[in-house]
């Protein structure tokens, strides 16, 4: 694990918004040989941050499928299916049931995405059960549980969704932290957290040798 991903490399690139369009259009020829799993509690910002990266960035994020219906008509974060459409799913590679809905991801959406916002069991079974050329690199985004109460209100969870989500995160992060490949401090504005999961991005396809280092 690295705690607070500070490097330098590629420090030019995270900066300002003069060298997004250069990075975008090499990142269109140039598809990522890893995969990156975004993991945190709920309301820790990881499915904003991994967002924010694919529309500024060019990667694409892999929509697990879900059999939680949708929280707006318009979402597009997942793949709505029933339960079972869900059982007959093959190659599934990351599975987990969160307040009785299953989410899980398939062999061939990890071949083919950049970008998995996903949980500690995920991780857990896509490091046992993922066998394609990818490697996976997992970002922990780190806050603490009274910030992330007052961002789950503001995104419209009710009180009882709330308690729902903090009674299962504390046991299904418990550890989650320690074995990710870095973790980020989700406290600090979202634009900082962005540009520290870039760098980390960057570092291992090894972009920051083809634009150089500061």
């Amino acid at each position: 694990m690295k705690l607070i991903h500070k490097s330098k490399a590629f420090q030019s690139l995270c900066k300002g918004t003069n060298n997004i369009n250069a990075i975008s259009m090499y990142q269109k020829k140039h598809k990522p040989a890893n995969i990156y799993l975004i993991i945190g509690a709920s309301g820790s910002g990881k499915t904003t941050v991994a967002e924010i990266i694919s529309e500024r960035y060019g990667l694409t994020i892999l929509p697990s499928y879900t059999t939680r219906p949708k929280r707006k008509e318009t979402d597009v974060d997942h793949i709505y299916i029933s339960v079972d459409e869900y059982i007959e799913l093959p190659n599934k590679v990351a599975t987990n049931c969160t307040n009785n809905n299953f989410y899980c991801a398939t062999k061939e959406q990890v071949d083919n995405n950049d970008l998995y916002v996903i949980d500690h069991s995920g991780l857990k079974m896509m490091r046992e059960c993922y066998l394609g050329a990818k490697k996976c690199i997992s970002i922990f985004i780190d806050l603490d549980t009274d910030t992330r109460i007052e961002r789950m209100k503001l995104r419209g969870d009710n009180k009882i969704n709330i308690a729902a989500r903090l009674s299962n995160d504390f046991l299904e992060f418990d550890g989650c932290k320690e074995i990710c490949d870095y973790v980020v401090d989700g406290l600090v504005s979202k634009e900082v957290v962005v540009s520290q999961i870039w760098n980390i991005i960057c570092e291992n396809e090894k972009w920051d040798e083809i634009y150089g280092k500061e």
